[in-house]
C-alpha cells in the first residue's frame, strides 16, 4: 500500500511538470512556449524582490532588522491555476 501512495505522488509531480529554460516555458501535457512579454516583465519584477530580499536578510543577520519575508515566484503553468 505505502508503494501505491508513494508511486501516485510521483506520478502526480512528473504529470505536472514545468519549467522556464531561457525564456520557454516547458509543460508536461502542453507545448513548449515563449514567455510572453506580461510574463518577463513579472519575472523581472520577482528578480528585483529577490535582490531586495537578499538585501533585507543581510541586515537580519547582521541583527539590524527583523526576518523578511521571501517573495513568491510567479507561475506561468496550467498546473498553478
Amino acid at each position: 500500500m505505502k508503494s501505491l501512495i508513494l508511486l501516485a505522488a510521483l506520478l502526480t509531480v512528473v504529470a505536472s511538470y514545468c519549467s522556464i529554460i531561457n525564456g520557454v516555458v516547458t509543460e508536461s501535457g502542453y507545448p513548449p512556449r515563449p514567455l510572453t512579454n506580461g510574463e518577463k516583465s513579472q519575472l523581472k519584477a520577482y528578480e528585483q524582490q529577490w535582490n531586495q530580499w537578499g538585501a533585507q536578510f543581510a541586515r537580519y543577520m547582521q541583527g539590524k532588522a527583523s526576518m523578511p519575508t521571501a517573495p513568491v515566484m510567479p507561475c506561468f503553468c496550467h498546473s498553478c491555476t
